[in-house]
């Protein structure tokens, strides 16, 4: 009886112990240009977001560049947010990086606006894993002729 009491007791500590931990808090990386000619959207967009990050009880880090996004910084992160930012002329260990996050189910992906820009028409080479992931996407030509 003795026995089964000091299970009872070490079940019920353990389990006290382990509701009594806080919960991990969800993180989430934005990349956003810093500058441009849609500097007004993400600045505007930053704010929202970052009043949702309260509102919600998450936390939001951002960068400006996708040469900051790597495996190890990726991996304290549940989702990555592409915001107002191209998928092109990443860094290949960048652009790796993002893929592996997104195939072996690290995190989750959201994109507003130029995160979807994908075409022959800007003279970048085409990331054929991105083009896949936004289902096959090729944009002919976006920007308007002002005449």
């Amino acid at each position: 009886m003795k026995k089964n009491c000091c299970t009872i007791l070490f079940a019920l500590i353990c389990s006290i112990v382990c509701c009594a931990q806080p919960a991990k808090r969800f993180s989430v990386l934005a990349l956003a240009e810093s500058g441009g000619h849609h500097i007004a959207y993400s600045q505007a967009a930053k704010k929202w977001l970052d009043q949702l990050a309260v509102d919600s009880g998450f936390t939001i880090n951002y960068i400006d560049h996708a040469k900051y996004i790597g495996k190890a910084r990726l991996s304290h992160y549940q989702l990555f947010i592409q915001l107002d930012y191209p998928p092109y002329g990443w860094p290949d260990s960048s652009a790796r990086a993002l893929e592996d996050y997104i195939e072996n189910g690290k995190g989750g992906w959201l994109g507003f606006h130029h995160a979807s820009l994908l075409g022959a028409f800007d003279g970048y080479p085409a990331w054929r894993w991105f083009i896949n992931f936004m289902g096959g996407i090729r944009w002919k030509n976006y920007i308007a002729s002002f005449v």
